[in-house]
Protein backbone atom coordinates (compact mmCIF):
# COMPACT_ATOMS: atom_id res chain seq x y z
CA UNK A 1 0.00 0.00 0.00
CA UNK A 2 1.23 3.48 -0.88
CA UNK A 3 0.21 6.38 1.37
CA UNK A 4 0.94 10.03 0.54
CA UNK A 5 0.30 13.14 2.62
CA UNK A 6 0.69 16.87 1.95
CA UNK A 7 -0.09 20.11 3.71
CA UNK A 8 -1.94 22.91 1.87
CA UNK A 9 -0.21 26.04 0.63
CA UNK A 10 -0.07 28.84 3.18
CA UNK A 11 -3.05 30.88 1.87
CA UNK A 12 -5.31 27.80 2.13
CA UNK A 13 -4.34 26.60 5.61
CA UNK A 14 -7.39 28.28 7.17
CA UNK A 15 -9.62 26.20 4.90
CA UNK A 16 -7.78 22.92 4.20
CA UNK A 17 -6.12 20.72 6.80
CA UNK A 18 -4.37 18.26 4.52
CA UNK A 19 -4.40 16.18 1.34
CA UNK A 20 -3.80 12.45 1.30
CA UNK A 21 -3.87 9.56 -1.12
CA UNK A 22 -3.85 5.78 -0.86
CA UNK A 23 -3.33 3.23 -3.59
CA UNK A 24 -3.62 -0.57 -3.56
CA UNK A 25 -5.14 -0.41 -0.08
CA UNK A 26 -6.46 -3.97 0.06
CA UNK A 27 -5.65 -7.43 -1.20
CA UNK A 28 -8.07 -9.33 -3.42
CA UNK A 29 -11.52 -10.02 -2.03
CA UNK A 30 -14.24 -8.08 -0.22
CA UNK A 31 -13.24 -5.79 2.65
CA UNK A 32 -15.30 -3.78 5.14
CA UNK A 33 -13.75 -0.53 6.39
CA UNK A 34 -15.25 1.24 9.42
CA UNK A 35 -15.27 5.06 9.10
CA UNK A 36 -15.63 6.96 12.37
CA UNK A 37 -16.29 10.69 13.02
CA UNK A 38 -13.26 12.99 12.79
CA UNK A 39 -14.77 16.49 13.03
CA UNK A 40 -13.49 17.28 9.54
CA UNK A 41 -15.41 17.38 6.22
CA UNK A 42 -13.73 15.49 3.38
CA UNK A 43 -13.89 15.50 -0.42
CA UNK A 44 -13.11 12.00 -1.69
CA UNK A 45 -12.06 11.14 -5.23
CA UNK A 46 -12.37 7.42 -6.00
CA UNK A 47 -9.84 6.87 -8.78
CA UNK A 48 -10.48 3.18 -9.40
CA UNK A 49 -13.20 0.88 -8.05
CA UNK A 50 -15.98 2.60 -6.13
CA UNK A 51 -17.12 1.21 -2.75
CA UNK A 52 -20.54 0.47 -1.32
CA UNK A 53 -21.63 2.82 1.49
CA UNK A 54 -23.30 0.96 4.38
CA UNK A 55 -25.04 3.21 6.88
CA UNK A 56 -27.98 2.64 9.26
CA UNK A 57 -28.86 -0.73 7.69
CA UNK A 58 -28.97 0.72 4.16
CA UNK A 59 -26.59 0.26 1.26
CA UNK A 60 -25.67 2.78 -1.41
CA UNK A 61 -23.57 1.76 -4.41
CA UNK A 62 -21.57 4.90 -5.14
CA UNK A 63 -21.94 5.77 -8.81
CA UNK A 64 -19.75 8.87 -9.17
CA UNK A 65 -16.04 9.40 -8.68
CA UNK A 66 -16.16 12.38 -6.27
CA UNK A 67 -18.16 12.76 -3.06
CA UNK A 68 -18.27 15.54 -0.50
CA UNK A 69 -18.80 14.27 3.06
CA UNK A 70 -20.08 16.59 5.76
CA UNK A 71 -19.72 16.38 9.52
CA UNK A 72 -20.46 12.96 10.98
CA UNK A 73 -21.34 12.12 14.56
CA UNK A 74 -22.00 8.48 13.77
CA UNK A 75 -20.03 5.74 12.06
CA UNK A 76 -20.53 4.10 8.67
CA UNK A 77 -18.86 1.33 6.67
CA UNK A 78 -17.36 1.15 3.20
CA UNK A 79 -17.48 -2.21 1.47
CA UNK A 80 -14.56 -2.44 -0.92
CA UNK A 81 -14.25 -5.00 -3.68
CA UNK A 82 -11.17 -4.90 -5.89
CA UNK A 83 -8.62 -2.12 -6.01
CA UNK A 84 -9.06 1.06 -3.97
CA UNK A 85 -7.23 4.19 -5.08
CA UNK A 86 -8.23 7.34 -3.18
CA UNK A 87 -7.35 11.02 -3.28
CA UNK A 88 -8.83 13.03 -0.40
CA UNK A 89 -9.08 16.69 0.55
CA UNK A 90 -9.56 17.16 4.31
CA UNK A 91 -11.10 20.53 5.13
CA UNK A 92 -11.08 22.57 8.31
CA UNK A 93 -14.31 22.05 10.33
CA UNK A 94 -15.92 25.32 9.20
CA UNK A 95 -14.82 25.39 5.53
CA UNK A 96 -17.61 23.47 3.81
CA UNK A 97 -20.13 26.26 3.25
CA UNK A 98 -17.39 28.79 2.56
CA UNK A 99 -16.00 26.79 -0.37
CA UNK A 100 -19.04 25.01 -1.76
CA UNK A 101 -21.86 27.34 -0.73
CA UNK A 102 -23.83 24.49 0.84
CA UNK A 103 -25.33 24.92 4.32
CA UNK A 104 -23.24 22.63 6.53
CA UNK A 105 -26.40 21.43 8.28
CA UNK A 106 -27.57 19.78 5.05
CA UNK A 107 -24.64 17.36 4.98
CA UNK A 108 -24.61 16.18 8.59
CA UNK A 109 -24.12 12.39 8.53
CA UNK A 110 -24.43 12.50 4.76
CA UNK A 111 -22.51 12.95 1.53
CA UNK A 112 -23.27 14.27 -1.92
CA UNK A 113 -21.59 13.70 -5.27
CA UNK A 114 -19.64 16.65 -6.60
CA UNK A 115 -21.63 16.45 -9.84
CA UNK A 116 -24.85 17.04 -7.95
CA UNK A 117 -23.42 20.33 -6.67
CA UNK A 118 -21.77 21.38 -9.94
CA UNK A 119 -23.01 19.21 -12.85
CA UNK A 120 -20.45 20.37 -15.42
CA UNK A 121 -17.65 21.65 -13.18
CA UNK A 122 -17.86 18.57 -10.96
CA UNK A 123 -17.44 16.27 -13.96
CA UNK A 124 -14.53 18.33 -15.29
CA UNK A 125 -12.75 18.42 -11.92
CA UNK A 126 -13.20 14.67 -11.38
CA UNK A 127 -11.76 14.00 -14.84
CA UNK A 128 -8.75 16.24 -14.22
CA UNK A 129 -8.03 14.57 -10.88
CA UNK A 130 -8.41 11.13 -12.44
CA UNK A 131 -6.18 11.94 -15.41
CA UNK A 132 -3.41 13.50 -13.32
CA UNK A 133 -0.23 11.42 -13.27
CA UNK A 134 1.01 12.29 -9.78
CA UNK A 135 -0.12 13.18 -6.27
CA UNK A 136 1.52 16.62 -6.56
CA UNK A 137 -0.40 17.36 -9.76
CA UNK A 138 -3.69 16.44 -8.07
CA UNK A 139 -2.89 18.81 -5.20
CA UNK A 140 -2.21 21.63 -7.68
CA UNK A 141 -5.49 20.97 -9.49
CA UNK A 142 -7.61 20.96 -6.33
CA UNK A 143 -5.89 24.06 -4.90
CA UNK A 144 -6.63 25.97 -8.11
CA UNK A 145 -10.28 24.94 -7.78
CA UNK A 146 -10.47 25.99 -4.10
CA UNK A 147 -8.86 29.38 -4.79
CA UNK A 148 -11.47 30.08 -7.47
CA UNK A 149 -14.30 29.06 -5.15
CA UNK A 150 -13.10 31.28 -2.31
CA UNK A 151 -12.89 34.33 -4.56
CA UNK A 152 -16.65 34.07 -5.12
CA UNK A 153 -17.52 34.14 -1.40
CA UNK A 154 -16.51 36.86 1.10
CA UNK A 155 -15.42 35.74 4.57
CA UNK A 156 -18.15 35.77 7.22
CA UNK A 157 -17.93 38.46 9.90
CA UNK A 158 -17.82 35.86 12.71
CA UNK A 159 -15.16 33.62 11.13
CA UNK A 160 -12.27 34.75 13.37
CA UNK A 161 -14.40 34.09 16.46
CA UNK A 162 -15.37 30.67 15.15
CA UNK A 163 -11.74 29.73 14.50
CA UNK A 164 -10.88 30.78 18.04
CA UNK A 165 -13.65 28.55 19.40
CA UNK A 166 -12.40 25.58 17.37
CA UNK A 167 -8.89 26.11 18.76
CA UNK A 168 -10.24 26.13 22.32
CA UNK A 169 -12.20 22.93 21.76
CA UNK A 170 -9.13 21.28 20.22
CA UNK A 171 -6.69 22.31 22.95
CA UNK A 172 -8.70 22.40 26.17
CA UNK A 173 -10.49 19.57 27.96
CA UNK A 174 -13.22 21.22 30.02
CA UNK A 175 -15.56 23.83 28.57
CA UNK A 176 -19.19 24.33 27.58
CA UNK A 177 -21.22 26.36 25.10
CA UNK A 178 -21.61 29.26 27.53
CA UNK A 179 -17.82 29.56 27.93
CA UNK A 180 -17.27 29.34 24.19
CA UNK A 181 -19.94 31.97 23.54
CA UNK A 182 -18.36 34.33 26.09
CA UNK A 183 -14.96 33.87 24.46
CA UNK A 184 -16.52 34.72 21.08
CA UNK A 185 -18.25 37.79 22.55
CA UNK A 186 -21.64 36.45 21.44
CA UNK A 187 -24.75 35.45 23.31
CA UNK A 188 -25.08 31.70 23.78
CA UNK A 189 -28.03 31.50 21.39
CA UNK A 190 -26.24 33.56 18.74
CA UNK A 191 -23.04 31.55 19.13
CA UNK A 192 -24.82 28.21 18.75
CA UNK A 193 -26.61 29.46 15.63
CA UNK A 194 -23.37 30.66 13.98
CA UNK A 195 -21.51 27.52 15.07
CA UNK A 196 -24.09 25.18 13.56
CA UNK A 197 -24.33 27.29 10.41
CA UNK A 198 -20.67 26.70 9.60
CA UNK A 199 -19.83 23.43 11.38
CA UNK A 200 -23.10 21.61 10.80
CA UNK A 201 -23.23 20.08 14.28
CA UNK A 202 -24.22 21.98 17.44
CA UNK A 203 -21.29 22.66 19.80
CA UNK A 204 -21.99 19.83 22.27
CA UNK A 205 -22.09 17.19 19.51
CA UNK A 206 -18.93 18.54 17.87
CA UNK A 207 -17.19 18.44 21.26
CA UNK A 208 -18.11 14.74 21.58
CA UNK A 209 -16.41 14.00 18.25
CA UNK A 210 -13.24 15.88 19.17
CA UNK A 211 -13.04 14.14 22.54
CA UNK A 212 -13.17 10.83 20.70
CA UNK A 213 -10.31 11.92 18.47
CA UNK A 214 -8.32 13.12 21.50
CA UNK A 215 -8.72 9.73 23.16
CA UNK A 216 -7.48 7.97 20.01
CA UNK A 217 -4.47 10.31 19.87
CA UNK A 218 -3.68 9.63 23.54
CA UNK A 219 -3.72 5.87 22.88
CA UNK A 220 -1.43 6.37 19.90
CA UNK A 221 1.03 8.58 21.80
CA UNK A 222 0.99 6.50 24.99
CA UNK A 223 0.20 2.88 24.04
CA UNK A 224 0.77 1.64 27.56
CA UNK A 225 -1.43 4.21 29.29
CA UNK A 226 -4.42 2.89 31.23
CA UNK A 227 -7.91 3.89 30.12
CA UNK A 228 -8.51 6.10 33.16
CA UNK A 229 -5.57 8.32 32.25
CA UNK A 230 -6.62 8.38 28.59
CA UNK A 231 -10.16 9.40 29.61
CA UNK A 232 -9.02 12.28 31.82
CA UNK A 233 -6.50 13.57 29.28
CA UNK A 234 -9.17 13.53 26.55
CA UNK A 235 -11.67 15.47 28.67
CA UNK A 236 -14.07 12.73 29.79
CA UNK A 237 -15.47 12.60 33.30
CA UNK A 238 -14.13 9.09 33.87
CA UNK A 239 -13.29 5.84 32.13
CA UNK A 240 -16.88 4.60 31.91
CA UNK A 241 -17.93 7.87 30.26
CA UNK A 242 -15.22 7.43 27.60
CA UNK A 243 -16.07 3.77 26.97
CA UNK A 244 -19.75 4.60 26.54
CA UNK A 245 -19.04 7.48 24.15
CA UNK A 246 -16.56 5.38 22.18
CA UNK A 247 -19.17 2.67 21.66
CA UNK A 248 -21.83 5.19 20.60
CA UNK A 249 -19.63 6.98 18.07
CA UNK A 250 -17.70 4.04 16.60
CA UNK A 251 -19.93 1.00 17.12
CA UNK A 252 -16.91 -0.78 18.61
CA UNK A 253 -15.65 -1.61 22.11
CA UNK A 254 -12.60 0.32 23.25
CA UNK A 255 -9.52 -1.76 24.10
Amino acid sequence: MQYLLARPSSPLQFFVKQYWAMENCFSAGVHLERIIPTGLPVLYFYLSDKPVLIQANSQDHLKHHAYLCGQYNQFFDLQVTGNMHLFAVVFQPYALSMIFGIPSTELVNDQISLQEIYPQLGHELSSKIGDAISFAERVDIIETFIFKQLKKKPEHTHMARLRSSINIISQENYFNSAQLAANACLSRKQFERVFRQFIGLPPHKFIRVLRLQKSLLQKQLFPGANLTRVAIEAGYFDQSHMIREFKNLTGMTQK
